[in-house]
């Protein structure tokens, strides 16, 4: 029998701290994958292709089969981190007032994750070529994220402004091997409204 893959998912409004997270669990030896959206965007700027601002749901479809490849070379063996997840596409549609797909729909459901951790704003906010909300955007796109994932049946944890240290403790704490099969076993039907 094939293992399935232990994955906990990073997700949160722009300026959260995830990819410091993250990267900071990678350098503690934990698989981890990064932010495709970020890596497409930067991609499109190099190459003046503006996709996401052009066309919501062939950048969303984009970035979902981007997300797939990540973790299709995820090491079954090893607890992975994800840098946002399919489901934050779906959230990104209606951030977008677009109507999401039957496929993305149906490949957020699949796709399935041990538990979600929800970072809070960190205690400063900064834009760049990238992240170009406001705060008040920030905050919208951040409950919208929270109500998508509940929706698809998962209860997130979420993790305050603390220090990283504080922040990477408060992850590792709730990853143990009971907490694992507790989640795996839980996890409530998807209660989609779309």
């Amino acid at each position: 029998m094939e293992n399935k893959p232990i994955k906990f998912v990073l997700t949160g409004g722009p300026c959260t701290g995830k990819t410091t997270t993250i990267n900071h669990l990678g350098k503690m030896g934990y698989q981890t994958i990064q932010e495709a959206a970020s890596l497409l965007i930067e991609e499109e700027i190099k190459n003046d292709i503006p996709l996401w601002k052009k066309d919501v749901i062939a950048f969303q479809k984009k970035l979902i089969l981007k997300q797939i490849e990540f973790e299709s070379q995820i090491n079954p063996e090893k607890i992975t981190f994800i840098d946002r997840s399919i489901i934050d596409t779906i959230a990104y549609c209606k951030i977008f007032k677009t109507e999401p797909t039957k496929e993305f729909v149906y490949l957020a459901k699949t796709h399935t994750y041990a538990n979600i951790f929800v970072l809070d704003f960190l205690n400063f906010y900064e834009t760049n070529e990238i992240r170009l909300e406001n705060k008040k955007i920030a905050k919208k796109i951040h409950q919208t994220l929270i109500n998508t994932y509940t929706e698809f049946g998962y209860n997130p944890i979420f993790i305050p402004a603390l220090e990283l240290s504080d922040r990477i403790n408060f992850i590792l704490s709730k990853i143990s091997t009971q907490s694992i099969n507790h989640f795996e076993e839980t996890r409530p039907q998807t209660r989609l409204h779309i």
